[in-house]
């Protein structure tokens, strides 16, 4: 399947370094083995979005690529449309689905900011109390996702992006703000990919 969304080509980058996709012409079947409680580890990716008969078929080809996972006891969906189609949801919708829509923001080219703030220092991760940081201020920005409590999703997806940016030369920096005159707490984090 040929991808144009600028979106996906960003988010499968991290099932191309640790993850298996497996190109089904119309369909992407996505896997993260390293991380059986991530949702969107675990989908299928369609060419164009639902229409008529889509909601049984796709659930069906769910079931049939993943349904035997012992893990994965969900659905979820993505299409490629960088055109912002919605396709019929409404079989989905009515069936209890969520169905969100992501805007990818892309930089032909990068300025500095008119008025930058050189109070601040923003760089790159480098060692563990960086990275334990980083995840802390995320947790506390962001919760756990999960009801229970269990950190084990949140920390599992922390260690897969520090080896991605490790494996892929530094592609991904995780870059962070650090506010304290000591430059120990964590205020601001972002990822950032460079292709």
């Amino acid at each position: 399947m040929q991808l144009r969304s600028l979106g996906y080509h960003s988010d499968l980058l991290f099932p191309r370094f640790d993850g298996i996709i497996l190109d089904r012409g119309d369909y992407l079947v996505i896997q993260t083995p390293a991380n059986p409680l991530y949702y969107w580890g675990h989908f299928l990716l369609f060419a164009a979005p639902p229409g008529p008969g889509d909601f049984a078929r796709w659930r069906q080809l769910f079931t049939k690529e993943l349904g035997a996972l012992p893990h994965v006891k969900h659905f979820a969906f993505g299409w490629d449309g960088p055109d912002g189609a919605q396709g019929e949801t409404q079989p989905f919708l009515d069936a209890g689905f969520q169905c969100f829509t992501d805007q990818v923001l892309v930089a032909e080219t990068v300025h500095p900011p008119p008025y930058p703030n050189r109070a601040i220092a923003i760089r790159a991760l480098t060692n563990d109390a960086e990275w334990a940081a980083a995840f802390d201020l995320h947790l506390r920005c962001h919760g756990n996702g999960d009801p229970s409590g269990d950190l084990t999703f949140e920390a599992k997806q922390w260690a897969r992006w520090r080896k991605l940016g490790v494996g892929l030369g530094g592609a991904l920096t995780w870059l962070t703000n650090w506010w304290d005159p000591w430059g120990s707490l964590a205020k601001v984090s972002l990822a950032v990919f460079e292709k």
